[in-house]
């Protein structure tokens, strides 16, 4: 058995843990998402996106199981993998509006149940009588 699973088990708890907040606490209601609290979260979850790149600086030879390359270089690969991230969701941000606003709806988020627990989806505020999960 590898020496970091005990990293890996309780990263992945943590992973579980801030989804469950996310999705069973912060966003329990249905309401219209307003650009202040839409930069709010996007700080909180680039913030936990840096200090895990920092966790990596540190810690990233425990993580990889051995010495295999710096942790400076694990950590670079880390920010520029996210980074890709972030400038691929962007069109994903474009086709999201574009869509919306051809009904002239808003943001609102709701998180679907059952088999789709896991599924959020913009609904614009006009349809979202009409469409549920």
């Amino acid at each position: 058995m590898p020496s970091n699973w005990l990293f890996w088990v309780l990263f992945n708890l943590f992973v579980l843990a801030l989804l469950a907040l996310d999705l069973g606490v912060f966003h329990r209601s249905k309401h219209v998402v307003g650009f202040r609290e839409a930069i709010g979260w996007t700080l909180v979850w680039i913030s936990l996106a840096a200090g895990f790149a920092v966790l990596i600086y540190f810690f990233g030879h425990t993580m990889v199981g051995g010495r295999a390359r710096p942790n400076s270089e694990l950590s670079l690969e880390f920010i520029a993998g996210y980074l890709i991230e972030q400038s691929l969701s962007v069109d994903n941000l474009f086709c999201s509006s574009s869509a919306i606003s051809a009904y002239r709806g808003t943001f609102s988020t709701t998180c679907c149940s059952g088999a789709s627990w896991a599924r959020w989806s913009c609904v614009p505020s006009s349809l979202s009588r009409a469409s549920r999960c």
